[in-house]
């Protein structure tokens, strides 16, 4: 046996010596790197990524506490409340308030940390950033939703070289002047431009259609919001002098979007006033497309709409159009029926298309509910 081992482990000298440099490599990969590194200086790597993540982490986890706290204490008394709407400042609404305007107790208590980390609410719809805070809940509450007055400050006027105190107050874009504008922080070339657009006739019917005025941007718009007032009008075509009758015809039929102010006034109920109310509000639309659309017109009760009906026709071909693949957003924007959420919409469908085919797109790709869609199809076409 031991000389079968003797004989099996046998080496040359050539075997001998490739064995012992295998050997010292061996060695070597073992004990090189441990010197090495332990002589080398230590270098410390900071990792910002790392650190931020550990950050967030213990955050959250602190999140996670501080709710855990706020159930165990404040809001452990949760307990079904009737919803109310009333007025409020969610940069102070209480916990208890909210719960009452129909917050769930989770949305309610983000938005009270949101605040205790230092944040604020500027507009409306900061609200939206909340976590949990639903569309649907917004637009429940969006009237409700007030700011304090903001208090006074100068603002410096660099066209007249003078300082011009801003003071907020309740006024009518329909008779504001142009001095009340200033002092509502209106430039003195929007404001002119404003007074201009009115002057050739034109009514501003609801809150947005001032954007319509070139150099009223939506920052402006958003500050004045809540003081655009529209209090019940009096007869703008009213004047001292006596106003001409004319005699009413029983047997007239009139269509309602070619005919003129006088033929208007031949409707038993239809005077000046009212004739070119309905002149108006149809160059805003571009035309009729229903009867029913002359109720929209200031003024015009159920009872003097159902008296002059049947004395009413509508030649459709005579209705103004707006090309979708042509218009820009002035033109979309300028109508009465789209505001700027629609015309956004409209813009952005286009350029993803690459263009229309057809109207029926801008339902057929949910741009717009079937509701918008009705009420605006008959002023709108693709070329």
């Amino acid at each position: 046996m031991f000389k079968f081992f003797k004989d099996f482990f046998h080496l040359s000298n050539t075997e001998l010596k490739g064995a012992l440099v295998l050997l010292f490599f061996i060695v070597s990969i073992f004990i090189v790197p441990r010197i090495y590194f332990h002589f080398r200086p230590v270098v410390i790597v900071e990792d910002t990524k790392f650190d931020n993540w550990i950050a967030k982490i213990n955050w959250q986890e602190d999140s996670i506490n501080d709710f855990s706290a706020l159930n165990n204490n404040k809001y452990h008394n949760d307990k079904e409340i009737e919803i109310t709407y009333f007025k409020f400042d969610p940069n102070t609404v209480s916990y208890d308030e909210m719960k009452t305007l129909g917050f769930d107790s989770k949305t309610a208590r983000i938005l009270i940390k949101f605040r205790e980390k230092g944040a604020k609410f500027y507009m409306k719809k900061d609200l939206l950033k909340i976590y949990g805070f639903e569309e649907k809940l917004y637009q429940k509450l969006e009237k409700y939703i007030v700011f304090p007055v903001k208090k006074t400050y100068v603002k410096k006027d660099w066209s007249k070289k003078e300082e011009i105190v801003v003071e907020y107050f309740n006024f009518d874009p329909n008779t504001v002047t142009y001095q009340e504008l200033l002092k509502l922080g209106v430039s003195s070339k929007t404001a002119s431009i404003l007074i201009k657009f009115r002057g050739d006739k034109t009514v501003f019917y609801k809150k947005e259609d001032v954007l319509n005025v070139y150099g009223f941007s939506e920052e402006l718009y958003v500050s004045l919001e809540d003081y655009i007032d529209f209090p019940e009008r009096k007869n703008p075509f009213k004047k001292d002098t006596a106003i001409k009758t004319i005699k009413t015809d029983e047997n007239l039929i009139v269509e309602i979007n070619s005919a003129d102010a006088e033929t208007f006034q031949k409707l038993k109920g239809i005077g000046s006033y009212f004739s070119k109310e309905i002149i108006i509000y149809r160059n805003k639309l571009g035309g009729f497309y229903s009867l029913n659309q002359l109720k929209e017109v200031y003024g015009i009760k159920e009872e003097l709409f159902l008296a002059i009906e049947p004395k009413l026709e509508i030649d459709l071909t005579k209705i103004v159009k707006i090309d979708l693949n042509k218009a820009g957003f002035k033109e979309l924007i300028r109508h009465t029926y789209i505001d700027k959420e629609i015309t956004v919409a409209i813009l952005k469908l286009k350029k993803e298309l690459g263009g229309f085919t057809k109207v029926e797109d801008l339902i057929y790709y949910d741009t717009l509910d079937k509701e918008d869609f009705d009420k605006i199809k008959a002023y709108l076409e693709v070329k």
